[in-house]
């Protein structure tokens, strides 16, 4: 694995501000987690980055050590292109096909975009196809763009029906930038479309009533002083219903267990403080968290960042 230093930036005029601020909280947290002693502030920069939704990009290559010029061109295209609600992050990492199988199936990714640079494809198909199919295996959702030095590629991709978005040859340095930026967009165009067809949606009873919200859209689910009465609270709304918690499939609908009677948003969490064990969700709504749950609740954080 070779590893590079990879400051990020959401928006243009946040270019160095954000730079500057993301290296150093993210060096303190590393920091605090050591001492157990956390406040996690550094996951949401800002209220108007509420609700983008970070997509990782990954550089995968047989020789990763040439692979470097490829890797800072990718990174310059990067910087100005973020959406409203989409947000392209270059892992700071150029990774073999093993690594990038194995890490791609470890951390659950979803809808990344992963650029393969292969020196030659055809000197061995059955390899390229095991890792073409292991990362589509991995995230369905993934969105391939080959880079390759010559033809064979292209015809390749369509002889052995692999789903990537592009091919880009690597015979000309100059339409390196216009080209990621175009395959880029694309990548985000398509994720777009397939995670409108795959929202969570969660829903719950209320006499004759069913209701549905966003998944994405809440804070918490809770129990209440009265026995099988739960109570959610999401962005625009609370609510109660019928229910017991342990027969709530939190996972997938992307909640995390932080007590016996809680279960909360990691995307919706604003600060942790691990001293006083209490959680601060939007619109100041404030979770104890159980000890035992303290360590499934930093793995659910660290799977969104």
């Amino acid at each position: 694995m070779f590893l590079l230093d990879l400051p990020l930036v959401c928006h243009k005029s946040w270019l160095f501000c954000q730079q500057i601020h993301f290296q150093h909280i993210f060096h303190l947290f590393l920091f605090l987690l050591n001492l157990r002693a956390i406040s996690i502030t550094m996951l949401l920069f800002d209220r108007q980055f509420k609700g983008i939704l970070m997509i990782r990009v990954f550089m995968c290559s047989d020789n990763p050590q040439k692979s470097l010029d490829l890797y800072r061109k990718i990174k310059d295209s990067l910087i100005y292109l973020s959406t409203d609600i989409y947000q392209p992050k270059l892992l700071s990492t150029i990774f073999s096909y093993e690594e990038m199988i194995s890490f791609s199936a470890k951390h659950s990714i979803k809808f990344g975009i992963y650029f393969i640079d292969k020196a030659s494809i055809s000197s061995n198909v059955s390899f390229s196809l095991n890792v073409s199919n292991e990362i589509l295996k991995n995230d369905p959702g993934a969105q391939l763009i080959f880079l390759t030095p010559n033809i064979e590629t292209a015809s390749f991709l369509f002889e052995y029906k692999i789903r990537a978005i592009d091919c880009i040859y690597k015979s000309d340095l100059s339409k390196y930038s216009s080209r990621f930026t175009s395959a880029i967009c694309y990548a985000l165009k398509m994720i777009d479309q397939l995670s409108s067809i795959t929202k969570k949606v969660f829903s719950y009873k209320i006499g004759r009533q069913i209701k549905q919200v966003n998944a994405n859209d809440i804070l918490c689910i809770s129990t209440t002083k009265y026995p099988h009465k739960l109570q959610i609270i999401c962005t625009s709304l609370e609510d109660e219903f019928v229910g017991d918690l342990k027969n709530i499939d939190n996972l997938s609908i992307g909640l995390a267990k932080v007590s016996r009677s809680c279960l909360v948003n990691p995307q919706r969490i604003q600060s942790v403080d691990l001293d006083s064990r209490v959680i601060l969700l939007e619109n100041n709504v404030s979770i104890n968290l159980s000890r035992n749950c303290v360590k499934n609740l930093l793995a659910a954080m660290h799977r969104l960042y």
